[in-house]
């Protein structure tokens, strides 16, 4: 989501401590960091706070995250996984369900729910009556097979929970990470719990700035490494959506300055080798408050600024001297950001625009402002209003292609994208968010320039999990 959220994140927005406001959560997700392999990393969703309805991780389905957080890296869809019998005749489909997961909020708190659909398009339904609520905010991941690991706001534990063929939710085991110095596993961002195998994940941690590694099957805790790097003297810290390419985790942050609560014009990434658990740090100066990421046709990973900051600065109070909202770009493979790729946000949109969502076949989505001149007392409304427009555009050719996407309204400046399988093809979906956080809603985005009204949810929506 922006998030970037994303969306339902625990971030103490700069703008936010300088307006004395509320603290504004995102329901991400942000971000692709979901995905398993390197064809399927997604962007994260415009996201922008660390914590917040997020993506998710591991098989059934893969979610962007920010503005993230979800598509398939190779940009396509359609890949039909229909079985066949030894005879070649193809075997009729069982019925398929999904998990799906969304967070009710209200002025100042988030409490997630999970729930099994047996139809995510517009005909599908969920019965909120029948949701399993987790009291409070929570994130949560997809462990195959029907589990789901979930990390909580009010402790510091991670929990598997695994749903039965009557729709039934069991925990059936239980981690504590209290020993590490956690107080709760809300994290980074909405996918922060990744499944590096069937006997090793991790859990990236914004507390203490590490990453906790534990064993998924028995959970139990290995140990731990640092990430400390991503800190930097005199600055608030914001970890964003995680993104996965092949045995690397590359996770983001943002900063704030600790005096003026103005945006810091540095985006520091670490990447993570899963193979021996090194970190190599890198920074980019060009643009600030970058917090979602998206995935091209070749896999190199753009970034980019949640909404907040160019509202910020066109409210005027982000100084005499703002940091940009832009895109960045690191090619696949690299460990650096492309010095010769940087795309202004404000000259590509023609006024104020942030947010990164994944779409298809090299196209992602971002969010244009579109309500009353933004100043310090309507900035928050405007952020969670129905003021924002959904724009599309090809990775790497923006300025040609950036228009409005027809058949959509206004919505707030809130969102995520992921994939899930429906009917054995895997479908990529947009989620908007309504004023408010109040309602939010699926979209095919199969045809990435004519988006498909799908699932409705009460309050932020999360990815869709396949049970196969």
């Amino acid at each position: 989501m922006f998030g970037f959220h994303s969306k339902l994140f625990r971030n103490h927005w700069h703008v936010l401590a300088a307006l004395g406001l509320a603290q504004l959560t995102l329901g991400a997700a942000c971000d692709d960091g979901a995905d398993q392999d390197d064809d399927e990393t997604g962007g994260t969703t415009w996201l922008g706070t660390t914590t917040g309805p997020g993506t998710t991780s591991g098989p059934g389905t893969t979610s962007t995250g920010t503005t993230g957080t979800g598509t398939t890296g190779t940009g396509t869809t359609g890949t039909d996984t229909t079985s066949t019998s030894t005879t070649g005749e193809t075997e009729a489909p069982t019925a398929e369900r999904w998990i799906v997961g969304g967070w009710l909020t209200t002025v100042d708190a988030y409490n997630g729910y999970l729930t099994v659909v047996d139809d995510i398009s517009a005909n599908g339904h969920i019965a909120i009556e029948d949701v399993v609520e987790f009291g409070g905010d929570m994130n949560y991941a997809d462990g195959g097979g029907g589990s789901v690991f979930i990390g909580f706001e009010n402790t510091a534990t991670i929990q598997r929970w695994q749903v039965d063929d009557a729709n039934v939710f069991t925990m059936t085991g239980e981690v504590s990470l209290a020993g590490f110095g956690v107080t709760n596993t809300l994290g980074g961002g909405r996918n922060v719990i990744q499944l590096v195998s069937d006997q090793r994940a991790y859990y990236f941690d914004r507390e203490q700035i590490q990453v906790i590694v534990f064993n998924p099957s028995t959970m139990t805790t290995v140990g731990s490494f640092s990430i400390e790097g991503l800190a930097e003297p005199g600055q608030e810290l914001a970890l964003n959506f995680i993104h996965r390419d092949g045995d690397r985790f590359i996770i983001t942050a943002r900063y704030w300055d600790l005096v003026d609560y103005t945006g810091t014009s540095l985006v520091r990434a670490a990447i993570v080798n899963s193979v021996d658990d090194s970190v190599v740090y890198v920074d980019d100066t060009r643009c600030g408050n970058v917090a979602a990421h998206v995935t091209d046709l070749a896999g190199n990973v753009y970034f980019g600024s949640h909404p907040v900051q160019g509202a910020s600065v066109a409210a005027g109070i982000e100084g005499d001297t703002p940091a940009a909202s832009c895109f960045l770009r690191m090619n696949k493979g690299e460990s650096v950001f492309d010095p010769n790729y940087f795309v202004d946000m404000s000259v590509l949109s023609s006024g104020v625009a942030g947010g990164l969502l994944q779409g298809v076949n090299g196209f992602a989505y971002t969010f244009r402002y579109n309500g009353e001149p933004l100043t310090p007392d309507n900035l928050n409304d405007a952020l969670r209003g129905n003021a924002w427009d959904v724009y599309s555009f090809k990775l790497g050719d923006e300025a040609n292609t950036f228009a409005a996407v027809p058949g959509l309204t206004s919505f707030t400046a809130y969102g995520d994208a992921f994939t899930t399988v429906v009917g054995g093809v895997v479908t990529p979906y947009l989620v908007t968010v309504e004023a408010d956080f109040s309602t939010g809603k699926y979209y095919d985005i199969t045809s990435p320039l004519a988006p498909v009204e799908a699932l409705a949810f009460p309050g932020f929506p999360g990815p869709a999990i396949a049970l196969q």
